[in-house]
Order: C-alpha cells, then sequence, then structure tokens
C-alpha cells in the first residue's frame, strides 16, 4: 500500500479520508477546485458550487472553519457526521465523495444538486404548498432514504424541509447529518437535538429518551407542512379560514394538539402517534 500523500496540517481535527488512507490519491486542497458560486452560508461556515479542475465534475464543497469547531465543542459531532455519510450510498441521501482539511478549515466534497431546498421549492409554490401527489411522491422518497438508514442504526434527528435537496429531476436527497448518530440495537438515546416544529413529544420530556422512531414522526409533521404550508404545532394555526390559538408550540406537541388538515388525515393520525411504538413504521408508510 502506497504511502498517503498528506497536506501539511498544524493541527488535524480529522481522520484521513478512505481513498486517502488506502494511498490511491493525495489528499485534496482548495486549489484543485474552481469555486463558482455561494449555495449558502451559515454559522459555523458555508457551502459552494465548484468543478474539479482535473476531471471538470461539479460538486458542493462544505466548508467549515475548524475555530469554530472547537469553540462550540463540535469537533466530535462533525466527525461523527462524516463517518455517517461514508456509510451512506443510496439515491435518495445525498453522497459525501471526500474529505479534507487546511489549518483553517475542513472541506466536505458532497454531490452536487441543483433543485435546491424542499423549503424553498415549497414557498414559491401558488399556496404555499404541494398538491397530495406531489406530496406522496416526496413522503416517500423521503421514507425510502431514512428506511435505508435506519437499517443501519442511523437516527436522522432533524428531518425537515430545509434538509431535504431536491435534484434536476425533482427527486429528494436527504441531507445534513449534523445531529444524526449510530444507535446499537434496542438503545436509547437522550441527546436534546434537531429543530422545534419536528421534535417529537419524548424528545421534549424529561428523560428525553429516543430512538429511531423521531424521525418517523418529523414524516408526519412533513406531510402535513407539505400538504399546507403550516405547521401543525405553531400557537396560531389557520386551516380553511379558521384560526385557532393555542399555547407553545412545545405544549401543543408535547400534549397532541393540533387540528388535521382535510387531506391524508388517516395517514398522519398513524405517524403523529404520542406513544413511539405506536407510530406507523417506514413499511407501512410505504405500503399506506
Amino acid at each position: 500500500m502506497a504511502s498517503p500523500v498528506l497536506n501539511k496540517v498544524r493541527e488535524r481535527l480529522f481522520f484521513l479520508s478512505p481513498t486517502v488512507q488506502a494511498g490511491w490519491e493525495p489528499e485534496s486542497k482548495r486549489e484543485d477546485f474552481e469555486e463558482l458560486k455561494i449555495l449558502g452560508q451559515g454559522a459555523f461556515g458555508v457551502v459552494k458550487k465548484v468543478t474539479h479542475k482535473k476531471n471538470n465534475i461539479i460538486y458542493a464543497i462544505k466548508i467549515v472553519e475548524k475555530a469554530m469547531l472547537k469553540k462550540t465543542n463540535m469537533v466530535e459531532q462533525m466527525q461523527n457526521e462524516v463517518k455517517i455519510m461514508y456509510s451512506l450510498n443510496h439515491p435518495y441521501i445525498l453522497k459525501l465523495y471526500n474529505h479534507f482539511e487546511d489549518d483553517i478549515n475542513v472541506y466536505l466534497i458532497l454531490e452536487f444538486v441543483g433543485g435546491g431546498q424542499l423549503y424553498a421549492v415549497l414557498w414559491k409554490q401558488p399556496q404555499k404548498k404541494f398538491d397530495e401527489k406531489t406530496s406522496a411522491k416526496f413522503i416517500l422518497q423521503s421514507c425510502l432514504a431514512l428506511e435505508n438508514i435506519h437499517s443501519k442504526n442511523i437516527v436522522h434527528r432533524d428531518i425537515k424541509p430545509e434538509n431535504l435537496l431536491l435534484d434536476e429531476k425533482q427527486d429528494i436527497k436527504l441531507a445534513d447529518f449534523g445531529w444524526s448518530n449510530f444507535l446499537k440495537p434496542n438503545e436509547i438515546r437522550q441527546t436534546f437535538c434537531g429543530t422545534l416544529d419536528y421534535l417529537a413529544p419524548e424528545m421534549l420530556e424529561k428523560s428525553r429518551q429516543h430512538d429511531h422512531s423521531v424521525d418517523i414522526w418529523a414524516m408526519g409533521v412533513l406531510c402535513f407542512e407539505l400538504l399546507t404550508g403550516l405547521s401543525p404545532f405553531a400557537p396560531q394555526i389557520n386551516i380553511n379560514n379558521q384560526t385557532f390559538v393555542e399555547k407553545t408550540t412545545k405544549d401543543n406537541i408535547i400534549n397532541l394538539r393540533f387540528q388535521f388538515p382535510p387531506l391524508a388525515q388517516d395517514f398522519i393520525k398513524k405517524i403523529l402517534v404520542k406513544e413511539p411504538g405506536k407510530r406507523f413504521t417506514c413499511q407501512q408508510i410505504k405500503e399506506f
């Protein structure tokens, strides 16, 4: 096995990529890519559309500041995200091809998809919602992605339209595994994470013990939002010109207080169930 050719890095935070470890290629450098445009920006860094200068393949590169990772104690979490993404290979999951680092940043070389976030596409619709057929397609594809990660004992924990990308065919790509983790069989976790509107009741209660079923709950919330353009547990909900004001989002989730949309009521009732073991499984969602 050839010795890997590495970047000169004063403090290396991440393990080497599989292809570099195997000696199949040198560690990538930022100079290997031509940066085309910014796709998104957040607190930890930026995502850019790039072209590889040698093979002319277009990628998305997620650039994350190492200083920010250390300051927020997120190094281990991002290491875990990278490990998880390398373990996944599915048509409805965003592919991680490689990663590298220099003194300033960590870089994730990702599959580029040109359809944007499902959230942005949803809000471009004339009525800020999708029809039943389109919603069903997105739910099925998301479910197939979840079924794949759950089969590998991975829980995503942040399913929402912002983390579902669309490719040129308008097919789903599940992305952003920053809150994901591996679960041992029958294991439960207690980490509080995710986005409030999509959190399952067990995540909000004292023990916070949860497993893969938190992702199933999020699918119910997603279905509701795709069909109505609304969050089911928001303090104020307006459906069919009927408005009612409840307590906080957290209180509404814990007490399962929401108004069912006019479409897919039976389906959503099978998913937004307070007791995790009684929710639909991915298999049942596919067969419904």
